[in-house]
């Protein structure tokens, strides 16, 4: 149980590991196979002969010993592009593990540039665990991937499979908009220079994503649907610019006087997330409370002036779409007994739940 432990351990610690760049690098290139033993770090520069997409494949001796992990990265500009986690625990017990201990090969994709600066990155996981565990071994390749499908402006496009892979190489500069009727579990796209923007709606919602492109940069989109009752995932591409706000969704604040309180507004459909530049925002009752945006990280902040109730009014001054929401603010003390009370009745339904036996569902 102690190694399991160490293992999960470890295992978060390396997922958010951001590796850094050491001295003594040697290169490697594409299309080479190289098997290495790593006693720590190694650092290898990765000679780029052309702009493209490409593979990151790799796998871990488990020939040797009972235990060992390697992880595999690889940096484009200093920044982490690609994750590789490879493991192996040969045992006879039943392992109660999140996730499967035994992962002797995998592989990603990135984009990367001919100028670009890239790194390969491989690292020893000795440092997690108390126990010594052996030097891992790692086999590794990086190949120029020809194949994936390119998607293009108006197109509409299909793949079969839980995930899937396509370029796109715009002429003009442009918003780009992917699209569905059908749940996305995951959306990302990484352009030759290390940049990557993910996905920010959850798995339950349609695709519905859009970015930026530049004309005559390389992009890599990656998309996941892993809802087994859909056998082909199709998605159309279109022009985000002419997707139109409809509704701004904001939740009420609740305000400790003398404090703040701050809440996201999402603007729907999702899609049309760069067809504002600036929210307007305004409140009742300013003596109650004062408000405003911050277009930096999209935030609207309230502040509390004393105790009452008021309105807060958020514009999209384009479309002239708005929404209006409550803003209460409360004194320090009310405040207290307010948390008090629900403390209070939370311990109580704990209670009646456990002698149910579990039947409420909070």
């Amino acid at each position: 149980m102690k190694k399991t432990i160490s293992i999960l351990l470890a295992v978060i610690m390396m997922l958010s590991l951001s590796t850094a760049s050491f001295a003594g690098s040697s290169e490697v290139e594409i299309d080479k196979e190289y098997t290495m033993t790593i006693d720590t770090y190694k650092t290898l520069l990765l000679n780029v002969p052309e702009d493209g997409v490409y593979k990151l494949s790799a796998s871990i001796d488990n020939s040797t010993g009972d235990f060992n992990m390697a992880a595999i990265s690889v940096e484009i500009n200093e920044e982490n592009v690609s994750n590789l986690f490879l493991c192996y625990l040969n045992t006879e017990e039943e392992v109660d593990f999140p996730i499967d201990v035994n992962i002797l090969s995998n592989e990603d994709y990135f984009v990367a540039g001919k100028d670009a600066n890239v790194t390969v990155v491989l690292e020893n996981c000795q440092d997690y665990f108390e126990e010594e565990i052996p030097a891992p071994t790692v086999t590794f390749t990086i190949t120029k991937v020809d194949n994936l499908p390119e998607i293009r402006m108006n197109g509409s496009y299909s793949f079969s499979g839980e995930s899937a892979y396509f370029i796109l190489k715009p002429t003009e500069d442009g918003i780009y908009n992917l699209n569905s009727t059908l749940p996305c579990d995951d959306v990302s796209v990484m352009d030759s220079d290390g940049n990557i923007e993910y996905s920010y709606f959850d798995s339950e919602s349609s695709l519905d994503f859009s970015f930026i492109v530049e004309a005559g940069k390389l992009y890599c989109i990656y998309l996941a649907c892993f809802d087994e009752d859909i056998a082909e995932f199709s998605f159309n591409v279109t022009d985000a610019t002419k997707i139109a706000i409809e509704e701004i969704e904001l939740g009420d604040f609740y305000v400790v006087s003398g404090n703040m309180d701050w809440n996201y507004p999402i603007i729907r459909p999702y899609g049309a997330c760069y067809n504002f530049d600036e929210l307007e925002v305004s409140v009742d009752n300013e003596e109650i409370a004062t408000a405003e945006y911050d277009p930096e990280d999209g935030s609207i902040v309230v502040y509390g002036n004393r105790p009452g109730k008021t309105t807060l009014t958020v514009t999209e001054p384009v479309s002239g779409v708005s929404t209006t929401v409550e803003v209460k603010v409360v004194s320090r003390i009310a405040d207290f007994f307010s948390n008090l009370f629900y403390n209070i009745v939370f311990r109580i339904m704990m209670l009646i739940d456990r002698i149910l036996g579990g039947t409420i569902v909070f």
